[in-house]
């Protein structure tokens, strides 16, 4: 007997929303994907991997698709474009949002 097995291209049900924010606060990206096999979920900044040591924090549940990129407190460097991609051996799809930082510094 022949086994079948059904294959799906990721596809998010739920797409990270853009954050305005100040300095010094938190910010956090939700990501949600389905696909089969799982699919894997990575993060970049401004097209660059995530790594904790830019102040960056990813959380995966690969059981329920679901991803969430939380940076503590935000500073200008976090001023930038953040993407979450999603991939398995069917495909991949990926969304960019901003997140843009207003600066705490007085301009005289």
């Amino acid at each position: 007997k022949g086994k079948l097995i059904v294959t799906k291209s990721p596809e998010f049900l739920g797409k990270p929303k853009p954050v305005d924010t100040n300095e010094n606060q938190l910010a956090e990206f939700h990501a949600k994907v389905d696909g089969f096999p799982t699919p894997k979920i990575t993060w970049l900044f401004d097209g660059k991997p995530i790594t904790p040591k830019d102040g960056f924090e990813v959380q995966t549940d690969q059981t329920n698709g679901t991803s969430i990129l939380t940076i503590k407190q935000v500073t200008p460097k976090h001023d930038g474009k953040i993407t979450v991609k999603a991939e398995n051996s069917t495909g991949s799809v990926e969304e960019t949002v901003l997140c843009s930082v207003k600066s705490n510094r007085i301009n005289l």
